[in-house]
């Protein structure tokens, strides 16, 4: 009647009718009736405030509708939302905190979570000392003891959720104006995450709740000056009023701020800075409990991606004291069995997404872990390094290959008895582009840490060699590759042992032409293993030494013309590959007789003597003996070295020169007995 402008009668006596019987009147009828007291409400009105405290005790507490109910609190949100920045405080004090203190034992879900909307927009710009009595009431409604445990319906779930967003909303509005509110906020939000992973079974239906929560977790950040800031599109914000710290920390700061002065003379007390202390230890414990209980997929996933951000942050891990231990035994429970077991146990999984998808997203996690090498004892370490090894077989090889060599670099003992495992793995990997460089770049690394492979077999270094031989292939790699590959087998090949190279020589150039696809250019040549070693020169049945070319005692090699399309690319991968065999060569077999050259006396003296030759470290030490008898001919000398003096000079001037003959005979009695004479 009144809308229709049917009633010619004051306004007020026809809603004060209606509210005489207002548990008689429809709801229509009574929201008009709350629109039409919202004037009363607010200013210029005498006494608003207590209006205002009226109304929401007539149409919020003693109504049951929830439209009017409803109502009552979209008209409560104008009326802070335009008078709030002046009368904050009276309205805390005479409207917010007497009529939602009991927030909690209401059990309508949908007036709660319009009740709790209210409360956290209020909160958003607030700056009342009583922002922590409502972030109460809040809080309460968070931890309700049903509906945050065992939610029997959507709404329900849809309450909890809208307090921990606005929670959410309060602590990034309030880390800068408010970050007292802020931590407390967040403490909030910790301990209810904490709450729900306590629980014996998750609840399904909570984990956009989690999931919110932890997202705000993993966008923590620490800055240079240990200041605490949020990552997000546009970048991190850092606020230099909220500090991490940890348990112990707080109590020590709580101690000193409660110690009373020392008597004397008075002390100027030092400004309030406006700074508050966030706990980060019960974040942290939060994140390793997501790890190990967390079933829903599309939780587990988010927190995956982005915990390597925030494990980077070594000054933020610290400061909440995580324990690396339990979180690398949980990651690698997650990688056990191929992820199988942990895959079998997620729920509302999207169509199509397999085991190989979850572990995949493990990997990166567990690469940032190496930095944290000194708290990770020695059997998490081969936990460790085992799912590393999984890795090597997935999608995530790359990611796997280069967590091994930074775990190479810094727990070498634990790697000293794996590492034969590991290029077990390695061996198996197919030779792709995507994991060339990264291999490669491996072996090329391991080299610089003899203790790994001071114990190789012969069987071992074929494996390394088995690995790096694909890569030479200049028709599937890029220059790049294959001169890498090629720079990888030599390093390895020099630091095999000296008795290993001659087989490997003829392992290697077969793998390179059926690799790149090579041809012999002279087919004249003797086949590789029956080339007979440098040291064979010195026997006396082999006769007069000949000067081999060393790329002819391997084995000369070119492309063919199907390896490249390019003659510039083939005349670069032939100078590499001639290169190469020059080095092999000169490393493996003798260009001529590793003994020096005699003059024709020294010949002469060890001419038909014994000749013996040892193998010290990297050279041949070859012993002979003289030529000479053990019996004297004449003058002391034998019958050789007599006859040689005799023919080189006259009869006459030999019997007339006495000097020269005592020389002859001192010098010969001055040689051993037995040997009459060595040389080496």
């Amino acid at each position: 009647m009144h809308e229709a402008g049917s009633f010619q009668g004051p306004a007020d006596k026809l809603f004060d009718i209606v509210d005489m019987c207002i548990q008689f009147a429809p709801e229509a009828s009574v929201q008009r009736l709350i629109q039409f007291r919202a004037h009363k409400v607010q200013l210029p009105a005498n006494d608003w405030v207590n209006n205002l405290s009226q109304l929401v005790e007539r149409y919020f507490h003693s109504e049951t509708r929830t439209l009017i109910r409803e109502k009552t609190l979209d008209v409560l949100s104008f009326v802070l939302s335009t008078n709030r920045h002046l009368y904050e405080d009276q309205l805390l004090e005479n409207v917010i905190l007497p009529h939602f203190g009991s927030l909690d034992t209401i059990t309508n879900p949908a007036v709660v979570r319009k009740a709790v909307q209210l409360l956290t927009d209020f909160l958003q710009d607030s700056t009342s000392a009583r922002d922590g009595e409502v972030l109460e009431i809040v809080g309460k409604v968070l931890n309700h003891p049903t509906w945050s445990t065992k939610p029997g319906s959507a709404e329900e779930v849809q309450v909890v959720q809208t307090a921990a967003e606005g929670l959410i909303e309060v602590f990034q509005k309030k880390t800068n104006v408010g970050p007292q509110s802020a931590v407390q906020a967040y403490k909030l939000l910790t301990e209810h995450l904490l709450r729900q992973y306590a629980q014996q079974e998750l609840v399904d239906d909570l984990a956009p709740v989690r999931l919110a929560i932890l997202n705000l977790i993993l966008c923590m950040r620490l800055g240079t000056t240990c200041e605490l800031g949020i990552s997000d599109e546009g970048g991190v914000r850092f606020t230099p009023h909220i500090l991490p710290s940890n348990r112990d920390t707080l109590n020590e700061k709580a101690g000193q701020g409660t110690a009373s002065p020392s008597s004397g003379s008075p002390v100027v007390p030092p400004p309030q800075l406006n700074v508050a202390y966030i706990n980060m230890e019960d974040t942290f414990k939060a994140v390793v409990a997501c790890i190990k209980q967390e079933r829903d997929w599309t939780v587990l996933s988010s927190v995956l991606q982005r915990l390597p951000g925030l494990m980077k942050d070594r000054g933020l891990v610290r400061c909440g004291q995580c324990s690396m231990k339990k979180l690398c035994l949980g990651l690698c429970s997650l990688v056990a069995e191929k992820g199988k077991k942990a895959f079998e146990q997620l729920h509302r999984v999207p169509q199509g997404v397999l085991s190989s998808d979850l572990i995949v997203l493990v990997f990166p996690v567990l690469g940032v872990l190496t930095i944290y090498r000194t708290e990770l004892d020695s059997y998490v370490v081969r936990m460790f390094i085992s799912s590393l090894e999984v890795g090597l077989m997935s999608k995530s090889a790359c990611t796997c290959i280069r967590a091994l060599m930074l775990a190479t670099l810094e727990m070498p003992d634990a790697m000293y008895k794996l590492f034969p495992d590991v290029l077990q793995k390695l061996a198996q990997i197919s030779a792709t582009v995507t994991v060339a460089v990264p291999l490669l770049e491996f072996l090329s690394n391991v080299i610089r840490i003899p203790q790994l492979y001071v114990s190789f077999v012969e069987e071992e270094y074929r494996k390394i060699f088995a690995i790096a031989l694909p890569y030479t292939n200049p028709v599937k790699f890029n220059h790049f590759t294959v001169a890498l590959a090629l720079h990888v087998i030599a390093m390895w090949f020099l630091k095999c042992r000296i008795t290993f190279r001659k087989d490997f020589v003829s392992y290697i150039i077969k793998n390179l032409r059926s690799n790149l696809d090579l041809h012999p250019e002279d087919s004249s040549h003797d086949d590789l293993s029956q080339r007979k070693r440098s040291s064979s020169l010195n026997d006396p049945s082999a006769g007069p030494p000949k000067r081999i070319d060393p790329r002819h005692s391997v084995a000369s090699v070119a492309y063919s013309p199907s390896a490249s399309s390019s003659s510039d690319t083939a005349l670069l991968q032939e100078e590499l590959l001639e290169m190469f065999v020059d080095l092999m060569s000169q490393y493996s077999f003798g260009m001529c007789s590793s003994n020096p050259k005699r003059t024709p006396a020294s010949e002469h003296m060890v001419k038909n003597g014994r000749s013996m030759t040892w193998l010290v470290g990297r050279k041949l030490v070859t012993v002979t003996t003289s030529g000479c008898g053990n019996r004297a001919f004449r003058v002391g000398m034998c019958e050789r070295c007599y006859r040689t003096c005799r023919d080189s000079t006259d009869d006459d001037s030999y019997d007339a020169d006495g000097d020269q003959t005592e020389k002859l005979q001192h010098w010969h009695h001055n040689q051993p007995d037995d040997q009459q004479g060595w040389h080496v």
